[in-house]
């Protein structure tokens, strides 16, 4: 299959690279307005008019910001009503992009950062006209990108975005407050910057590569009295946990208001 991408922002060009790996670079074609972000390489297959993309592929990929996309559909003949369509596009529901296209074959995605290294999360959920074959089709474009989940109910997409999609970020503030720590006790800037993270990545592989639960590995390196301990009772007196699962409740809400 010929897969199209319109929008080459950060989002559109992390895709193109995992795309390639999925299927002949031949069969990636890009579309951006602006003209700017594509690379003159030679390399990227990219065309001038949207409508020239459509043509041309089986698969459209909307990579676009959300509030571009009625703007974008006004302009796209009715072909793309027959092609594939995939979205990376937050809070865009699936009638709402059937509406727009008049596309009855829809996939729905919620990617993560992650996916530019191929460690990412994508939950995904396609309409009910979409084939078996071409959710097989999706399946191994997701898989180039890190962990793949089918969503079966749309709204549960929601959950996803609270937990994976915006999970790099409750990840990312982790290692500023680790940091800020380590710096403020008295290691430099680039000491407490690898303190923070290879402490988290390293944790992370031991998830990854051991049989034991995450319960498990802190039940483990929590020695009666002792430092871990006094840490994480501070926690538990002060409602971390609660604060934390909150916040994602709030997170999923934000979804669901973009969804509406």
């Amino acid at each position: 299959m010929k897969v199209g991408i319109i929008g080459f922002g950060n989002i559109g060009h992390i895709l193109y690279e995992r795309l390639v790996d999925a299927v002949s670079q031949d069969d990636v074609f890009v579309y951006d307005k602006n003209k700017e972000k594509i690379p003159s390489n030679g390399i990227i297959k990219h065309v001038d008019d949207v409508n020239d993309l459509v043509r041309k592929v089986d698969v459209v990929l909307f990579a676009v910001k959300p509030q571009s996309l009625e703007t974008l559909c006004e302009t796209i003949s009715e072909d793309v009503s027959e092609k594939l369509i995939v979205s990376v596009m937050a809070g865009v529901t699936l009638r709402r992009l059937q509406e727009l296209s008049g596309a009855k074959r829809i996939v729905r995605t919620m990617p993560n950062l992650p996916i530019k290294y191929g460690k990412g999360v994508i939950g995904w959920v396609a309409s009910e006209d979409v084939s078996p074959d071409e959710k097989v089709f999706i399946e191994n474009i997701l898989d180039t990108m890190g962990h793949e989940v089918e969503i079966l109910e749309e709204e549960k997409i929601n959950n996803i975005t609270a937990l994976s999609g915006s999970g790099p970020a409750y990840f990312f503030y982790l290692v500023e407050l680790l940091a800020k720590k380590a710096e403020d006790s008295g290691f430099s800037k680039d000491e407490a910057q690898e303190i923070a993270v290879t402490t988290l990545v390293g944790s992370a592989e031991l998830l990854k590569k051991d049989d034991k639960t995450a319960r498990e590995w802190r039940e483990a390196v929590t020695s009666k009295g002792g430092t871990t301990e006094a840490a994480l009772s501070y926690m538990e007196e002060n409602n971390f946990d609660t604060i934390f699962l909150q916040a994602l409740d709030e997170a999923r809400k934000r979804a669901e208001d973009l969804s509406s």
